[in-house]
């Protein structure tokens, strides 16, 4: 995993260091960048406009059940087959606390080897593949 955002460092800090509340979100969602976000900024999300893609819902394991300080994907992550447009060329992923394209704060995001993908690609990540770890 690349890097925790700004947005949820000082989430945690301020709910561990200084006893305010943070709301988990009751569901996270996989997405995809056609260019990389960083700790303070969005990045592009890849679009929905002609390709078909949807944010996915994702589990991962109980954190440190292999490895202390890390936890993986539960079970396979696939997007939508890309229904139409031009090629869309994928650099990175993220976790994102909504559903809803265009809003919603990412949570996590890190760069994946550049993926082209056409009409008929689906982009899926197997269970086990994505890590997030922290140090």
């Amino acid at each position: 995993m690349g890097s925790k955002t700004d947005y949820l460092e000082n989430k945690l800090l301020d709910h561990v260091l200084r006893n305010t509340t943070y709301t988990q979100p009751a569901t996270v969602y996989s997405c995809l960048f056609t260019v990389l976000p960083s700790d303070s900024s969005a990045g592009t999300e890849v679009t929905q406009a002609t390709s078909g893609y949807t944010r996915v819902a994702s589990t991962f394991v109980t954190a440190g059940v292999t490895t202390a300080g890390r936890t993986v994907n539960s079970s396979a992550i696939s997007f939508a087959t890309v229904a139409g447009g031009a090629t869309i060329t994928v650099v990175g992923w993220g976790i994102i606390d909504t559903a809803t394209f265009g809003s919603g704060n990412l949570l996590y995001w890190a760069t994946v080897t550049d993926t082209s993908l056409n009409v008929g690609d689906q982009a899926t990540f197997p269970a086990g593949n994505l890590v997030v770890t922290e140090d």
